[in-house]
């Protein structure tokens, strides 16, 4: 189908019902009712089609007024005929129209209307050509793909009688926002897995209170994460006992109405801190998005004391981290940081959105070959990485990704996603067989 800027009008005796405007000479003498006014020139031969295809007047009703500019496209309203409902026309510049009834159309448009990027300017419209696209995308549709927004491809979808929109998953190199925000007294340790995410919203007066601290511990529970903690700590020896968190400290935890941040510590054989794990929390306030940060810090001399004292150190085979817990860690971390907006608000699908939820994804070296410290460490000495076959790399210090996602994902879900990302960051890194590797 020809796109909306740019078209010929097609056949004038052809469309000649059509697209007569209501002052014509023309429909007054015919006594022909109004169907598509003609608007801006030449979008009658792509906006045509979809009417008669969507039922025509007997469906979509007469136009209530000509085509105009919205957001990233062009939009006309029709009132709705006998056998319809009210309803709109809509095309993104230089693509197919689609017709939308008009209360998926406010809708879209409501999405945290009023931020920035909000409704259709962030959204987008709906696209012509998804696999089963009906002629007239109605009220009871529960998925409608999205495109054309500045926040990037994603979904409109409806559940519990209500609309939201759902940004597609995707995967990037760009991972470096959260790189060193915030960091607990961890810098004597040795490697630093971090999940980072950002959650672009608004709302104002949202306040961090005992009882809505008392809501997030009880649903931190729920996450996995101590589970992998404490999982890890057996597999290392370790005797973790009972972990639970407890606030951090000032100056380097604050813990007000505005942010959280907890921690928890498992000790070596000698008491030195052995695996330290931190949660921060940052609710939306003046222009900056929600922030968690999840850490999980390890000291592989303090599981370990005195491996080695050669340079770089010397980290036991059996102490590398795998690439299931890898998986396990970032799964559950990230089901952790979607659970830490719960000391604001009591559904963090709530949160209106302006612009798509993203992580990131740390594997950080805290002792690097060129740090110039006493203790010197090779990050693949740390984790195991080797089912993704050799890197081409001379060196490698620290590893990322990006992911953008949805709010209000299963664990299966982000452990899926957490598998690939996984793949996405070996190949990003240069090695050999990642895609492939199984994990």
């Amino acid at each position: 189908m020809d796109g909306v800027h740019g078209l010929q009008v097609g056949d004038h005796n052809a469309q000649h019902n059509l697209f007569l405007s209501a002052s014509s000479p023309e429909t007054m003498m015919a006594g022909q009712p109004l169907r598509i006014r003609p608007g801006q020139p030449r979008n009658e031969s792509a906006f045509g089609p979809v009417y008669e295809a969507a039922g025509g007047a007997a469906f979509l009703g007469e136009a209530l007024g000509e085509v105009y500019d919205e957001g990233p496209g062009l939009v006309q309203h029709f009132s709705g005929g006998p056998g319809g409902e009210p309803a709109v026309i809509c095309a993104l510049y230089e693509h197919a129209p689609v017709a939308v009834a008009q209360e998926v159309w406010n809708a879209l448009r409501m999405v945290s209307r009023g931020a920035s990027g909000g409704g259709t300017p962030g959204l987008g419209f709906p696209t012509a050509d998804q696999t089963g696209q009906p002629a007239f995308i109605g009220t009871e549709t529960v998925l409608i793909e999205l495109t054309g927004g500045s926040w990037g491809s994603g979904s409109l979808i409806q559940a519990d009688g209500r609309w939201r929109w759902r940004p597609h998953v995707r995967f990037d190199s760009q991972a470096y926002q959260d790189q060193d925000t915030w960091s607990a007294r961890t810098e004597e340790m040795d490697l630093r897995l971090r999940v980072a995410t950002r959650i672009p919203s608004h709302s104002d007066g949202l306040r961090i209170t005992g009882t809505s601290r008392s809501r997030m511990l009880a649903a931190l529970s729920t996450t996995g994460l101590v589970g992998v903690i404490t999982g890890l700590a057996a597999r290392y020896g370790l005797e973790p006992g009972e972990l639970s968190w407890q606030e951090t400290p000032e100056p380097v935890g604050y813990n007000d109405t505005l942010r959280a941040a907890y921690q928890l510590m498992v000790t070596g054989p000698d008491s030195r801190t052995a695996l330290h794990a931190a949660l921060w929390f940052t609710l939306p306030h003046a222009y900056q998005p929600a922030r968690a940060i999840v850490d999980l810090s390890i000291d592989f001399d303090a599981i370990r004391p005195g491996s080695s004292g050669a340079t770089p150190a010397y980290v036991p085979a059996d102490l590398k981290v795998t690439p299931s817990e890898l998986v396990g860690f970032l799964s559950s971390a990230w089901q952790a940081a979607m659970v830490l907006p719960l000391v604001g608000i009591e559904d963090v699908i709530d949160l209106p959105p302006t612009g798509p939820p993203r992580l990131e994804f740390y594997i950080q070296n805290r002792r690097p070959e060129n740090s110039g410290g006493p203790r010197i460490l090779r990050t693949l000495d740390m984790v195991d990485l080797s089912a993704f076959g050799p890197t081409r790399r001379a060196q490698i210090t620290d590893l990322a990704v990006g992911i953008t996602f949805p709010l209000g994902l299963s664990a299966r879900e982000t452990s899926r996603i957490a598998r690939q990302a996984m793949t996405r960051m070996a190949e990003d890194y240069a090695f050999t067989d990642a895609e492939t590797a199984e994990i």
